[in-house]
């Protein structure tokens, strides 16, 4: 799938990416299929979809790598690190 996310307090950032665009459309249908409108709207700045609450899509398997990766990078400068 042409997907990934990255994961903040509030809200998750997905973005859509395709081969060709017909690739590029199936993916954006089957997100706008799996994610309820309700729960996101498009960002033209970051050219991003926004998903709130994310909690309710931790199935999908980008949001499961998107939130790996949060906890890796919050766990990168842990308090003994930097005295040291």
């Amino acid at each position: 799938m042409g997907f990934s996310a990255i994961i903040y307090d509030t809200h998750a950032q997905v973005f859509i990416s395709g081969t060709s665009l017909q690739d590029f459309n199936e993916q954006l249908e089957w997100f706008r299929d799996t994610i309820a409108p309700s729960d996101r709207r498009y960002d033209p700045d970051h050219k991003a979809w926004i998903v709130k609450p994310y909690e309710k899509y931790m199935d999908l398997p980008y949001m499961q790598i998107a939130l790996e990766n949060r906890r890796k990078q919050l766990s990168l400068f842990e308090p003994a690190e930097i005295i040291q």
